[in-house]
């Protein structure tokens, strides 16, 4: 169930493989990938219906 912050996980390794790849440092892009995984989920729609 796709309701949390915890959504972004699978796609870490792949967040990782392409910075490595683009000469990135991979913790910046996966710290704002998981940040915004939980802003996302707070403003959603489905989120607000629950309460």
């Amino acid at each position: 169930m796709v309701g949390t912050g915890h959504s972004v996980y699978p796609l870490l390794p792949v967040i990782y493989d392409v910075s490595i790849k683009r000469g990135i440092r991979p913790e910046r892009p996966m710290a704002i990938a998981t940040v915004a995984s939980q802003m996302g989920i707070t403003a959603s729609l489905l989120r607000r219906q629950q309460r």
